[in-house]
């Protein structure tokens, strides 16, 4: 007699390999969503391409008018050089990592200090910087 075990384990690690993708975006959709700290994707163009909410409160804007712009477009002015040329390690691999402190100005005009850490992402193709 035949015996059959059900249900079959290929259909099982099959089911798993499917289900890991969108699990794994479900966690991080779930922590970033819910974490007090801004979460942001930053392209390689420095672009914000997502933002969490605790933008809402920290920045005063809404996590959507913030993408598609750039962290610059918020950091104080005297700020700004220190910023932009930290940035531009990241964008062009030169530093994989940074942690810059500095402020940003609210639309309502409050002074905000904000202690980031940013890391590059490298395109898993290329192996080129892809952002941070």
């Amino acid at each position: 007699m035949l015996r059959i075990a059900w249900p079959p384990r290929w259909s099982l690690k099959r089911k798993a390999i499917a289900i890991a993708p969108r699990e794994s975006e479900t966690i991080f959709r779930l922590l970033a969503e819910n974490a007090r700290d801004i979460v942001t994707r930053v392209g390689p163009d420095g672009l914000w391409r997502y933002v969490s909410p605790a933008a809402q409160r920290i920045i005063g804007v809404s996590t959507e008018a913030l993408v598609g712009l750039k962290t610059l477009d918020f950091v104080h002015p005297d700020d700004r050089p220190a910023m932009l040329e930290r940035m531009t390690r990241l964008q062009e691999g030169q530093d994989e990592e940074q942690q810059p402190t500095f402020r940003i100005i609210r639309p309502d005009g409050i002074e905000v200090r904000i202690e980031a850490s940013s890391q590059v992402l490298f395109d898993p193709v290329t192996g080129r910087p892809d952002g941070c």
